[in-house]
């Protein structure tokens, strides 16, 4: 994963493992992404989700359907963990956290204006964010010099709105390999649970 001195191609491959169509134009579906950087492998991710229709779409997020009305209504960019905290590696434009006073507790900070998160304009915050923020918070509670994240358990079970805050509460988990830690994210809207990711990661001192 390190960077190098000359551009390097990364090739993703999906294949579809599931497919189900529904009645009126809704697909479940199952897939699996190879991610390979000049034919060596990287990672891979397995995913199951929902496609609907851009009429159902519509029906299901009513106001918040227009992902341009959507942008423009989210909330002010908060303020961010010190670097010394959400880790040296990650800019100020990546941060997403902003403290509360709790070592294991913040808002989500979403900047609409990062491009690696918000490529266009969205109607809802991409889950991106929440697999970024599930990392910063593993770094913040570990109190390592820098952690590397390696694998993502994450369950995205309602939209997360742009125009409401979003609370994050992250759990460490016991050890079980010297240099490897386990931490749970979830995340909380409006009383309901929205997200849970479970991140494991190498930490280095």
């Amino acid at each position: 994963m390190r960077t190098r001195s000359t551009p390097s191609v990364v090739r993703l491959t999906i294949t579809h493992t599931e497919v189900s169509r529904r009645r009126f134009g809704s697909a479940h579906l199952a897939a699996q992404i190879t991610a390979t950087r000049d034919k060596e492998p990287l990672g891979i991710a397995r995913i199951r989700y929902t496609a609907h229709p851009p009429a159902i779409y519509n029906r299901l997020r009513g106001d918040h359907a227009d992902a341009t009305a959507a942008t423009a209504r989210a909330l002010p960019l908060g303020p961010a963990l010190a670097p010394s905290v959400r880790g040296e590696q990650t800019s100020l434009e990546d941060a997403v956290l902003s403290p509360l006073g709790e070592s294991h507790r913040w808002q989500l900070r979403v900047n609409t204006a990062n491009r690696t998160f918000f490529d266009h304009d969205h109607d809802h915050i991409p889950g991106l964010v929440f697999l970024e923020a599930a990392a910063q918070a593993a770094h913040a509670l570990s109190g390592a010099r820098r952690t590397v994240p390696m694998n993502f358990d994450a369950h995205f079970d309602r939209y997360v709105e742009l125009d409401s805050p979003c609370w994050l509460e992250a759990t460490p988990l016991r050890r079980r390999t010297p240099g490897v830690i386990s931490t749970r994210l979830t995340g909380r809207q409006k009383d309901s649970e929205v997200f849970s990711i479970l991140v494991t990661a190498s930490e280095y001192n």
